[in-house]
């Protein structure tokens, strides 16, 4: 059975992706398209979200860096928290993510890195699981191999074009039934309260962010 999960926001080497395996497209909105492609890694599945977003390019990676809101707009997250900054544009945070009975809840820890590419113009947030950063709970399955990244850039005053790709392995076999709905409802979920989260004074009116200052 394959097993993953898609969109749990959270020392392992960088995940290979797939370089050869087409992306299918299994959900769309009018403004947002979600995909899916075999990885290159055993029992995982990559996730790719695209779209368009009506809000500034701060205000946007504002919200989805900071990490202390992820429980108003990522689906299923029940904690969160950042615990410790590397740098103005580094940092380390801590998520749970809620899995119906009789399944345990799912934790990770992960180390987040923003910047702009300097080739493209477009601002970028990596993820990637630190799972020893933080001790083990007993009563929790840390998710040990997790890597996600965003990119966006604003093509019109107040419009945004953005991309997320992640892979992860929650641990566990997954019933076919939360896979489906996690598919089928999670990405969009998610992305639709993003877009409400955006326009909130605390992000609409964000100062600008370090990197994209630079």
């Amino acid at each position: 059975m394959k097993k993953y999960i898609l969109l749990i926001m959270l020392c392992l080497p960088v995940l290979t992706w797939s370089q050869n395996a087409s992306w299918e497209l299994v959900k769309e909105t009018d403004n947002n398209k979600v995909y899916t492609r075999n990885s290159g890694n055993d029992n995982l599945k990559e996730l790719k979200i695209t779209g368009t977003m009506n809000c500034s390019l701060n205000s946007f990676m504002t919200a989805i860096c900071d990490a202390t809101f992820y429980t108003q707009w990522v689906y299923k997250c029940i904690e969160a928290k950042i615990f410790k900054e590397v740098s103005r544009d580094s940092l380390y945070y801590y998520t749970v993510t809620d899995f119906p009975y009789p399944l345990s809840n799912r934790d990770i820890v992960v180390l987040s890195t923003q910047g702009v590419n300097a080739v493209t113009g477009e601002a970028f947030s990596h993820s990637i699981a630190q799972p020893n950063k933080l001790p083990y709970k007993s009563d929790l399955v840390r998710i040990e191999l997790f890597e996600s990244k965003w990119t966006a850039k604003e093509i019109e005053p107040g419009k945004v074009s953005y991309q997320y790709v992640a892979m992860a392995d929650p641990n566990g076999n997954i019933p076919v039934w939360m896979t489906n709905m996690t598919l089928s409802i999670g990405p969009l979920n998610t992305i639709e309260k993003l877009e409400e989260i955006v326009r909130l004074p605390h992000f609409k009116n964000a100062p600008p962010l370090s990197f994209l200052a630079k």
